[in-house]
């Protein structure tokens, strides 16, 4: 049956276990034969994926015969000792592993035999550990040596960092471009103390994506903005998604040289008006895309008045910038269409390559019926060729 698969899908390279389960105890036949066409489908590819697969599954495999794969997503269970080995197995070819719902106290068999030696993954490239979620105060494992990642790209770890040190990001300086990564007390200060500096020099982060549970507090600011100090201008891409109040994050981001580069900004927790916005843009003058709530135009420039908020834009912002393109809505916040419009349009005026914003879909008819009325008449008229590329077509 495997040589008439090989035969009909020659070219196959992943192959997906998804949601199997079947009564325990399997019957001894049936087994034997699902392992073999099992273990025959994973033989003929190197990127396996386990999603939610059963016990028995898991038994009927010869994981041994699994040699060469150069990628592993699995989803942690009770049978985590025999997927743990064939991780081991795969050591030196694996180039992408991602493991869900992980607990924080096995995590150090990932990087270390049963005699305590490290163990290295020279190929990997991306690593993604979606932690199950434990109590702050449980200990952390440490690795006092050894490089396990020397060469990875892409760390991506989700709800808690698993180790008390630098295990993850030790050695691999050179070579990381992408962070994703909860931040603590002890995350920060482990971050920090690595330094996140090669062989002297700056390292090269260009995506950063740093996330936490509740407020981000004026401590946790500093300590990220020392920490933002120590890289390279390369970083291109910065997510917060924390919560944090607008008067404390715009200062620290346009405050920090290394950030002048930076394209897209995601900050889904923080509302910004359209001010902060245009001076955010002004400050990063290769931002093309950012991602926030927007608060609208509730707080004028003192002595401005309404009408003159178009001609107030124009002659103190334009042009803010040139690559700034399109700003999306947060989808969990209720916006008024009307201020949202008047937003759109006062960014357009001061950004001439200004032409989307990315919104919920119950307030397009509103947001359009507002765009099309006031580029008709009044003070945003005048600057209706700009703003028309702004409306939704088709609506």
């Amino acid at each position: 049956f495997i040589d008439h698969i090989k035969y009909m899908v020659p070219g196959v390279t992943r192959v997906v276990l998804e949601g199997t389960q079947f009564p325990e105890p399997m019957d001894v036949h049936a087994g034997l034969s699902l392992g073999m066409l099992i273990t025959g489908l994973y033989g003929m590819a190197k990127d396996i994926e386990y999603k939610g697969v059963g016990q028995p599954i898991t038994a009927a495999i010869d994981h041994r015969v699994l040699t060469e794969l150069t990628r592993i997503d699995y989803e942690w269970n009770s049978s985590y000792r025999i997927y743990l080995q064939m991780i081991h197995n795969n050591a030196n070819s694996l180039q992408a592993l991602t493991i869900k719902n992980l607990p924080t106290d096995t995590t150090i068999d990932l990087v270390c035999d049963e005699h305590g030696n490290t163990i290295v993954y020279p190929k990997m490239r991306h690593l993604k550990l979606d932690m199950d979620v434990i109590p702050i105060d449980d200990p952390r494992p440490t690795v006092a040596q050894g490089v396990p990642f020397p060469n990875l790209e892409q760390l991506i770890v989700l709800n808690r960092y698993p180790f008390g040190d630098n295990t993850l990001i030790r050695g691999n300086c050179k070579t990381l471009e992408y962070l994703d990564v909860y931040i603590d007390a002890e995350t920060m200060l482990i971050l920090m103390c690595n330094n996140y500096n090669c062989d002297g020099n700056p390292v090269g982060l260009r995506h950063l994506a740093i996330s936490r549970d509740g407020y981000l507090y004026e401590d946790y600011i500093e300590m990220l903005s020392t920490y933002y100090q120590e890289m390279a201008p390369e970083l291109e891409t910065l997510s917060l998604d924390v919560y944090v109040s607008s008067e404390a994050i715009v200062p620290s981001i346009t405050s920090i040289p290394q950030f002048k580069n930076i394209r897209i900004l995601t900050l889904p927790n923080v509302s910004f008006d359209v001010f902060e916005v245009l001076q955010l843009v002004q400050e990063l003058p290769l931002l093309s895309d950012m991602h926030t709530k927007l608060a609208g135009t509730s707080q004028y420039p003192e002595g401005i008045k309404k009408g003159k908020l178009p001609l107030h834009v124009y002659k103190n912002y334009y042009p803010a910038s040139q690559n700034f393109k399109q700003l999306v809505m947060t989808s969990d916040t209720v916006y008024d269409a009307k201020g949202l419009a008047i937003s759109a349009m006062l960014i357009a005026i001061a950004c001439p390559n200004f032409t989307f914003v990315a919104m919920q879909d119950n307030i397009l008819h509103e947001y359009n019926k507002h765009l099309k009325r006031m580029i008709k008449t009044g003070a945003y008229a005048k600057y209706a060729d700009r703003l028309r590329s702004l409306i939704y077509e088709g609506m």
